[in-house]
């Protein structure tokens, strides 16, 4: 294959995976943050 045909595949590549690991890292967050809330570190609420 050519050589831009590997670039443009390489590229669309690292685009995919970083656009997962974006999606992974807000899913991520959003759940820590839910399991973070203000009510769930007082005690009598355990």
């Amino acid at each position: 294959m050519p050589q831009y045909v590997l670039n443009l595949l390489l590229a669309i590549l690292i685009d995919a995976v970083t656009a997962i690991v974006t999606y992974l890292e807000g899913l991520l967050m959003s759940i820590l943050n839910s399991a973070n809330e203000p009510w769930a570190n007082h005690r009598e609420f355990v």
